[in-house]
């Protein structure tokens, strides 16, 4: 079977359209539900939205913020770096909060319950926000990876006093996240400083190169010499020894320097342009499209088979029995099939949540993202189908 072209989760954008959307006007006021009727702070990156809470809402270092076991760790070490303790509470192997845990875990020193919304499916928050009213507790949705995802209720990130926003996850840009509030507060200072250039440069670089790969398939010298060079720019998780608690990447660690930064004028221009509706509808229709086509494969375990109305899926999760063999043999086929969150914050222990781990060791992930056709996700299918054939 013949390679066709790394499925990353966006196929990047062109030189062209880079300075573009750089020459647009500075301003950003989007128009977007899940930013309605709220306070939004544009940042450089979505973890600083964190340090700016602490600092809202005078949380003081020793109080609690209880977070979920199941994290990537760069959101929570701002936490840990502002100087709060941090409880984790169980996430099971299906996601899914352990309400009795996390209420367990609720002493009078906890400030903050901070809940993931996990690849676009919302977590039902109404008896959880019950609790926090009850006990002045704050409550902060992350949705980085639920960008234009929707609940029962409406666009998820309406329902804490604050919400983070992530937009690389779902987006081609080179940086870029928002801290949304719930009421209008009077932050003396937020961020307003541009990135520095060489960290823009660097982070746009690699979305240029997708773009090339995915627009290379007519010369096959190119592709394949682009194929090398991609992978060679971004780790192959399946050359990787296993390591049970994998440190995750130094610059997933918080650093005080980029706090004054806010989205570079590069991002701010691609949001601009973004059709969050388009975006909605194709995302869903290739989930939906994977989905059907792998449903019956005996030896993969859909982690979330089911697209309730409203959920805009960021990824498709699944569990494997040798998930650094699928890595391997996918992304030889051209896709980019990646371990998700497989590194460990070492500040915190780990020790109490097997299945967070189990997730994080485990956890695979295949691309749906917007610019996947029908035909690419037909031979991501077969693909897999071939692999799960092979082991």
């Amino acid at each position: 079977m013949k390679r066709k072209r790394i499925f990353f989760r966006n196929n990047g954008l062109s030189p062209v359209e880079i300075i573009r959307h750089r020459l647009l006007p500075e301003d950003l006021h989007l128009k977007w539900p899940q930013f309605e009727n709220r306070k939004v702070i544009y940042t450089h990156l979505g973890r600083i939205g964190n340090v700016l809470l602490c600092k809202l809402w005078n949380i003081q270092a020793g109080d609690e913020i209880l977070v979920p076991s199941y994290n990537c760790g760069s959101e929570v070490d701002p936490f840990i770096w502002f100087g709060m303790k941090v409880v984790m509470y169980r996430i099971d192997d299906r996601l899914k909060i352990d309400v009795e845990d996390l209420y367990q875990r609720i002493t009078n020193k906890t400030r903050i319950i901070y809940v993931t919304h996990y690849f676009g499916w919302p977590h039902p928050l109404e008896d959880i926000k019950k609790i926090c009213s009850n006990k002045n507790i704050y409550l902060v949705e992350d949705c980085a990876l639920s960008l234009f995802s929707n609940g029962p209720d409406g666009p998820i990130g309406l329902v804490g006093d604050g919400a983070i926003h992530s937009f690389k996850k779902t987006l081609p840009v080179a940086d870029g996240g928002a801290l949304t509030l719930l009421s209008n507060y009077d932050l003396n200072s937020q961020p307003g400083t541009q990135p520095a250039f060489g960290v823009i440069a660097k982070e746009t670089i690699p979305i240029i190169l997708r773009w090339f790969i995915s627009s290379s398939q007519s010369i096959p010298i190119v592709s394949d010499s682009l194929f090398y060079v991609g992978n060679n720019l971004s780790k192959f998780e399946s050359d990787l020894p296993f390591l049970e608690n994998l440190d995750m990447p130094k610059d997933y660690y918080f650093s005080e320097h980029v706090m004054a930064w806010t989205i570079s004028r590069i991002s701010a221009g691609i949001l601009k342009s973004s059709d969050p509706h388009k975006i909605f509808n194709c995302k869903r229709k290739n989930f939906k499209r994977l989905r059907d086509g792998i449903i019956e494969i005996n030896n993969i375990k859909l982690l979330l088979e089911n697209l309730p109305e409203g959920v805009c899926p960021l990824l498709f999760p699944l569990k494997v029995s040798d998930v650094f063999k699928w890595i391997r043999e996918l992304n030889t086929m051209g896709i980019k099939a990646t371990r998700w969150w497989e590194g460990f914050n070492q500040k915190l222990n780990w020790d109490d949540f097997p299945e967070a781990k189990n997730l994080k060791q485990k956890l695979l992930v295949l691309p749906v993202h917007q610019d996947l056709s029908d035909e690419d996700i037909d031979y991501m299918v077969t693909s897999i189908k071939r692999v799960a054939k092979s082991i």
